[in-house]
């Protein structure tokens, strides 16, 4: 597993043509050519849905293998033992999706969410933030 796209980006990587950074693009491209997976499930999953011009993108994403659907109820009996106290966020479905897939890279614009996403508390091994420093190699090494 690999990637994990919060809603909050879903626009600057899949909705709005071609990605207007360079790391998006990399990004985008590595997903496309499937050199990358996404995982999704659980409350993202209901997130994306909400995103009528998505789906198509999704159900397309899916069927080549792209994106990897996570079962739900494991997603959530993650997440009931999150304890709140341990967050920065109220993303606890994102991090639960991070550890029942083994997703370690998350693309997202909540600074909140990052935090969480590095607490070795919360996730191990540690969370990678995408793009970072060195991206090309991040998803080298997590990817492919």
């Amino acid at each position: 597993m690999c990637v994990i796209v919060d809603v909050n980006n879903l626009h600057k990587l899949f909705l709005n043509g071609t990605p207007t950074t360079s790391s998006l693009k990399h990004l985008k491209n590595k997903l496309v050519t499937g050199k990358a997976k996404m995982a999704f499930g659980g409350k993202l999953k209901d997130e994306y849905l909400l995103c009528r011009k998505f789906v198509p993108m999704l159900a397309e994403l899916k069927r080549s293998g792209i994106a990897q659907s996570i079962c739900d109820r494991r997603i959530g009996e993650i997440e009931d033992n999150l304890s709140p106290d341990l967050l920065a966020s109220n993303d606890k479905h994102i991090l639960a999706l991070a550890i029942a897939s083994g997703a370690r890279i998350l693309v997202t614009d909540d600074d909140d969410l990052k935090i969480d996403f590095k607490n070795t508390t919360i996730i191990s091994p540690k969370g990678k933030i995408y793009p970072g420093k060195g991206y090309e190699a991040l998803l080298q090494k997590y990817c492919c």
